[in-house]
């Protein structure tokens, strides 16, 4: 990556990038964990200075990276009161769950947590603790980072559903925080405690904090690949669930989601649930249990959601919609919420968490809200939607992200009896697959049907295509509802379908060309089946000035929680005056070689675009399916 791209915990002095190659390892990644990997890579074309002229100037170097290493405010405080929340039982601060928020380039990511509570006592606020190292926080006293953020809360009045009693009828949320922290670093670990403060301007005293301390991996940067080599050792997985609900079901599909998290923490960049969630259907309170549910897995693995229908649920008394849905969640959206009381079928919920995108790694993420419509049969849909998704993937630049996966509830192409021909659904797909089309969309998820079916390319009419995009639905995530395993008869673009078991699925990517889905039925329901295909994309690397403007980036140290910056501060100090001789003998010597015509540092520029199946060392399993997109871009 060009360093101004770097993390400034990451970035050395350019004069100094001639010397590491030949520094250990050890040595090296103390200076700047991402840097190892920078040089051991083929990347864009970067000519660094001469090395220092003066042991003065690369000591005061080392100390300039020490003291830029922190990214979030830091400052030392006592530990305050804790709140125990035991295992099973109800706890004052829960539900917790974070989001991915936005990346600022220089500036790195922005995190939304969320979590509810009883009503703040006056002058409280919701408060979020941040810090590298878990003993920081626990200690008496630790560098940490403090952030605040806003609460909410909603009534909601049901009008019916299956879960509808006089005794759910009126329904009162509990406050629902959210805090955004930020200025945190791509691909590290950061440890945190959800509570709440006291306002600077009343007496302290009334901090209270939950004693347990979560733990979450920040996502690769836009354009970050997963792997320094791209062998395919490292991968970053996208965990992808339709139809939840909370049943037994239900748990077996969480149960798994945080089985696969412990066993491969690294890996997993976020869960994306493709629409309805807790299925609370007329009753407001079955939204809690749903978060408690979650939280064993989404306060720790980010949590992404997009609105289904089951999410409408229309207020009696006030006819607004998507209401707990709009309050629960925060999401990284590009517009403003807009919404009012439904008329009629007029349903108006725009920008907020209703449709947006964001980027993680070389994948461009698209969230699309089916249920926006107008007129009395559903034949009006948003323009707004509309002409945001245009301008999203037109701007999208595929050298930095090479792939597009679009999300949305109702599956455009689905060859089971249920759900066929719905308005909605048909509305958009009049619309959007033109665009999904127009703009080489690689994959498109969906639920809606509760049972898993992965299409081929699908062009306009149902045409077999490998440039267009592939539905996959994965309506199969464990609602009350049940399964759907009544199939019309199979078209040509149905690849595989399971109406049998619940279960989840995952898409993991691997490099710029390469991408794998798999389906994980769930288990306890008797013989295990799978589906799993490689997306393989080829590529185009255009010329060699777009190949200079590329801006794919690879990822730092993994495995390991990073060191304090300042606790690696003292060591980088020393470190600095110990090699500081050694580089002035160096830079001696360099200045001979340059006097004489010799040539200088450079690190090469193969394209990082251009991976076959043999550069990820990757075999296919006979039950297996390599699927080839045929797009190609500059």
């Amino acid at each position: 990556a060009p360093p101004a791209l770097l993390p400034r915990s990451s970035r050395a002095p350019p004069a100094l990038l001639p010397l590491l190659p030949s520094l250990s390892p050890a040595f090296s990644s103390l200076l700047a964990p991402d840097l190892p990997l920078l040089l051991a890579r083929r990347s864009a074309p970067m000519r660094p200075s001469s090395p220092p002229r003066s042991l003065l100037h690369f000591v005061l170097g080392v100390a300039v990276v020490a003291a830029a290493a922190e990214r979030i405010p830091c400052r030392e405080e006592p530990l305050p009161p804790l709140v125990a929340c035991p295992q099973g039982q109800s706890c004052p601060f829960e539900q917790v769950h974070i989001s991915i928020g936005r990346w600022q380039a220089g500036a790195g990511w922005e995190m939304t947590v969320t979590w509810t509570s009883q009503a703040l006592a006056a002058g409280q606020v919701p408060s979020v603790r941040v810090s590298e190292r878990k003993e920081t926080l626990t200690a008496p006293s630790g560098c940490v980072a403090d952030f605040v953020g806003e609460t909410t809360n909603y009534t909601y009045t049901s009008s019916g559903g299956p879960f509808y009693s006089p005794s759910t009828k009126f329904y009162v949320s509990p406050s629902i925080h959210h805090v955004v922290i930020g200025k945190l670093r791509p691909s590290k670990f950061y440890h945190y405690q959800v509570g709440v403060k006291q306002r600077k301007a009343i007496a302290a005293g009334n901090d209270q904090y939950r004693d347990t301390v979560f733990r979450f991996r920040t996502p690769p940067a836009p354009g970050q690949a997963p792997s320094a080599q791209l062998t395919g050792s490292e991968v970053m997985k996208i965990v992808v669930i339709g139809d939840l609900g909370q049943t037994i079901h239900s748990q077996h599909t969480m149960e798994k989601v945080e089985s696969s998290l412990r066993a491969s923490e690294n890996s997993y960049a976020m869960s994306w649930i493709i629409g309805d969630l807790p299925y609370a259907d007329g009753d407001g309170h079955r939204w809690d249990p749903w978060g408690r549910m979650m939280e064993p897995a989404s306060a720790s693995l980010p949590l992404m959601v997009l609105p289904g229908n089951h999410e409408i649920e229309l207020d009696a008394q006030t006819a607004e919609t998507f209401t707990a849905y709009r309050h629960r969640f925060r999401m990284p959206s590009q517009l403003p919420e807009r919404t009012g009381p439904a008329r009629g079928n007029d349903i108006l919920y725009e920008g907020g968490a209703s449709f947006y995108s964001f980027e993680l790694g070389l994948v461009h993420f698209v969230c699309l809200n089916t249920y926006n419509t107008r007129g009395a049969m559903h034949d009006v849909s948003s323009d707004v939607q509309r002409k945001w998704l245009e301008e999203d993937l037109k701007a999208v630049d595929r050298r930095k992200t090479p792939f597009v996966v679009v999300g949305m509830h109702a599956p455009f192409y689905n060859s089971n009896r249920n759900h066929q021909g719905e308005a909605e659904t048909e509305l958009m797909k009049s619309w959007a697959e033109q665009i999904l089309n127009r703009y080489s969309v690689d994959v498109v998820f969906a639920g809606h049907v509760h049972s898993y079916e992965r299409n081929w390319g699908v062009a306009t009419g149902g045409k077999l295509s490998s440039s267009a995009p592939s539905y996959i639905n994965v309506g199969d995530g464990g609602n009350h509802e049940g399964l759907y395993d009544d199939w019309l008869p199979q078209p040509p673009y149905s690849a595989y379908r399971n109406g049998k078991f619940f279960g989840h699925g995952e898409l993991s990517v691997f490099n710029a060309s390469h991408m794998r889905w798999t389906w994980i039925p769930n288990p306890k329901q008797g013989e295990q089946e799978e589906d799993s295909v490689w997306i393989v994309r080829p590529v185009s690397s255009g010329s060699k000035q777009q190949q200079q403007q590329d801006t794919i980036l690879t990822s730092g140290e993994e495995g390991r929680n990073p060191p304090s910056p300042m606790s690696a501060a003292l060591p980088l100090t020393l470190l600095g005056f110990v090699l500081g001789a050694f580089a002035y003998v160096i830079s001696k010597r360099v200045t001979r070689e340059e006097r004489g015509g010799g040539s200088s540092y450079e690190v090469s520029s193969a394209p990082l675009l251009k991976q076959s199946p043999a550069d990820i060392e990757v075999k296919a399993e006979s039950s297996s399916t390599r699927l080839m997109h045929d797009h190609t871009y500059a």
